[in-house]
């Protein structure tokens, strides 16, 4: 019971980002959250290590504390919101370089809770999507739900948007991928226009959109333009966040290289414990794409996925840089499809890279 409690435990740290944010705001630090999440907990992976190479038999009482966990989140996230608000009312935006750290730090804080609104959305009861909705829609992602049914339904689909194309940067993927989930939530022909369309997708649609326009009115109310102005660039940039991780969790796992094996929907996959904790699994993404509603909790690594050769933090920097993105990942993709069935993961490595450019054997952290 103790070590099961342990083990659970570790998902618990999803709920620190909030209370980073928090503490760096009444600190008059800012920038803390951001500080933390990019350059601390990356340092951490030698110390925490991989994930167990088999499935954890949960006691009933800590898979019910683990199921509650997004609910409990989402309520320290609003309440963090909430403080930032009241600072910003009550001290405003001193100068450039205050709303800076403050936005960086917002970013990363609503960047991660998309996560959480990933897991909410897959699961079967309502109250679960609207909460999953209201958390997007608040970080700025209003068609997390409508965006993701259709993502699952195509899976290695690289002629719309579902899966970068072969040759496509991150920057190109990310604006092509932004237009057409735009014009498929808002475009002339969307149910969101229609007062007598009430799908579950068109509902939840129009609950994030005003999620995201509830979030930036208060931003407004509390710093006037710039409190607006801070919300929409955060909001933009968590937008373009969520399309990076996309590109990252699919590079070059589309039907146009992959062929038929694409339409099992294969998923780049990392060990990293800390990583699957921060993220609630997301980066379990091809054992994900198998079982789309197994809670977080359950999910294991695949036994024939393709691994990331670091973590997020360090290859949403590198994917921005689109030489350097080729050079560090190609080598990882050529091993894994000359073998499938003998990963190389980074283990309690901060990354894996040297091990692909000494050619080493196949290692499994």
């Amino acid at each position: 019971m103790l070590r099961q409690t342990i083990q659970a435990g570790g998902f618990f740290c999803v709920l620190l980002v909030p209370v980073f944010l928090g503490i760096g705001i009444a600190a008059d630090t800012p920038i803390l959250a951001f500080a933390v999440v990019m350059l601390g907990l990356p340092l951490l992976r030698p110390v925490v290590g991989p994930l167990p190479s088999k499935p954890i038999p949960w006691r009933e009482s800590i898979a019910t504390a683990l199921h509650l966990l997004p609910m409990v989140y989402g309520a320290l996230l609003l309440g963090t919101i909430t403080f930032v608000l009241h600072h910003l009312q009550a001290h405003g935006i001193s100068s450039f370089g205050y709303g800076l750290a403050m936005a960086l730090s917002l970013w990363i804080t609503l960047l991660l809770s998309t996560c959480v609104s990933h897991e909410l959305i897959h699961r079967r009861g309502r109250l679960h999507m609207s909460l999953g909705t209201l958390l997007a829609g608040m970080a700025g992602y209003p068609v997390l739900l409508q965006e993701h049914i259709a993502h699952h339904a195509q899976p290695g689909n690289t002629t719309g948007a579902a899966w970068p194309r072969m040759d496509e940067s991150a920057w190109r993927f990310a604006l092509r991928r932004s237009k057409v989930v735009l014009v498929a939530a808002y475009g002339r022909d969307s149910p969101f226009w229609r007062a007598t369309s009430s799908t579950r997708v068109t509902t939840t649609l129009h609950l994030g959109t005003g999620a995201c326009l509830a979030a930036g009115t208060a931003f407004w109310f509390a710093a006037g333009l710039s409190g607006l102005v801070l919300y929409a660039s955060v909001a933009v940039s968590v937008w373009f966040g969520v399309q990076l991780i996309t590109y990252i969790q699919h590079w070059r796992l589309g039907e146009d290289r992959q062929g038929e094996s694409a339409r099992q929907g294969l998923g780049w996959e990392d060990d990293c414990r800390l990583q699957a904790w921060l993220t609630l699994g997301v980066s379990l993404h091809h054992r994900h794409h198998q079982r789309t509603h197994q809670p977080y909790y359950h999910l294991t690594l695949a036994d024939d996925s393709p691994r990331l050769p670091a973590n997020y933090v360090i290859l949403l920097v590198l994917c921005l840089f689109p030489p350097l993105w080729r050079r560090s990942m190609q080598p990882a993709l050529s091993h894994w499809e000359a073998d499938p069935s003998s990963p190389r993961s980074s283990g309690r490595r901060i990354t894996c890279f040297y091990l692909y450019e000494k050619g080493s054997s196949p290692v499994n952290g």
